[in-house]
């Protein structure tokens, strides 16, 4: 009898080879799932948000699930669904109560106070919602109830939110807390709930929707500073969009008017905190600019933003912002602005030299 011996080596690569094939064909045939960045429409589909027994008191953590929620798509989590009430109870409630801070699955939660008058109210909650697309929870003591703040729209002035008791997107005007006044709404809150810390490795505030734009889109940047809020209806558009422009002074300061620095835009009304234009071919930004009460700030190159006189250019200054050489911003852009109709151009240059020499 003559006796076989099997390779070992020669085994385990005919064995690999089956293996490698099957690996193979559920790679091609059946592709590991992709998951896109969530979508305006995705994260307001009306089964994201939570609704409440209207008889548990449970408005704040269903407007906090809803939360989680809204930002674990953001996040790209195919697993956003699992985030339940219940689960979220165990991390956020002490008895019957909210706790000012917690974490659940890697987001930190926190409640802070909302300042006393409303207009800052409002020019905070607008700063919230532009960092945190996944919307804020926002409480009302006056009522008592809690909704999640989830977006402002500028060109109508409206905050819009979900309201646990109904459910689904609505405008704040018209949810539990509404009652007929948006300001109302906002005046009786107290504080709100937000997420402050950094989900799979990127900050809330560092990962915006997705923008949802053609080819012959183009960016539209909308900035201010610290004596104020900015806000526009959207990040990009077509040449032809309507634009609408927000901005709300900080206490002690008022708006003095918008400056396009780049774009050829004609403004409804260079001098309206809600101002509009239509998108022109091309990328735009815009300032708004604030002064202080009781200041008298004119515009124009070389008058004094203060008692430093910070806002004093010269020629060159101008001339490197036209050419894109460099940039102005904050105060010393209404001076750049020359010949105070709103834009920073050569007739800027022109009316300082005309200023100079006569």
């Amino acid at each position: 009898m003559v006796k076989t011996h099997s390779h070992p080596l020669l085994a385990r690569r005919i064995l690999f080879v089956p293996i490698l094939f099957v690996l193979l064909f559920f790679t091609f045939v059946f592709p590991a799932e992709s998951v896109s960045a969530a979508t305006f429409e995705d994260i307001n589909s009306p089964d994201v948000f939570i609704t409440q027994d209207v008889t548990a008191g449970t408005c704040v953590l269903c407007s906090t699930t809803s939360m989680l929620r809204r930002r674990a798509m953001i996040d790209e989590n195919k697993n956003w669904n699992d985030i339940t009430q219940d689960d979220v109870a165990t991390a956020a409630l002490t008895g019957e109560l909210m706790l000012n801070s917690f974490s659940y699955e890697g987001m930190s939660v926190t409640n802070e106070d909302l300042p006393p008058a409303i207009a800052d109210k409002k020019a905070k909650l607008i700063s919230l919602l532009n960092d945190h697309p996944e919307g804020i929870v926002f409480y009302n003591s006056s009522k008592p109830h809690a909704v999640l703040l989830t977006d402002y729209v500028p060109a109508e002035d409206s905050f819009y939110c979900a309201d646990p008791a109904v459910g689904g997107r609505e405008k704040l005007i018209d949810s539990t807390l509404g009652g007929g006044a948006q300001d109302d709404a906002i005046d009786g809150a107290t504080s709100y709930w937000y997420i402050t810390n950094k989900t799979d490795g990127m900050d809330a505030a560092e990962k915006p929707l997705e923008a949802v734009a053609d080819a012959d889109s183009n960016a539209i940047n909308v900035l201010g500073d610290e004596h104020g809020t900015v806000g526009v209806s959207n990040i990009t558009a077509g040449e032809g969009t309507k634009i609408a422009l927000t901005a709300i002074p900080a206490v002690g300061y008022s708006f003095k008017g918008w400056i396009v620095t780049d774009g050829d835009v004609t403004l409804s009304d260079r001098t309206d905190p809600a101002a509009t234009f239509e998108m022109p071919a091309g990328t735009v930004t815009i300032y708004a600019t604030f002064v202080k009460d009781g200041d008298d700030l004119a515009s124009g190159a070389g008058a004094a933003g203060g008692s430093d006189g910070s806002n004093v250019l010269s020629v060159m200054d101008i001339r490197n912002c036209v050419s894109g050489e460099g940039s102005i911003a904050g105060d010393k852009l209404l001076a750049a602005d020359a010949n105070d109709d709103g834009y920073i151009n050569i007739f800027d240059i022109l009316a300082v030299r005309g200023k100079i020499f006569g």
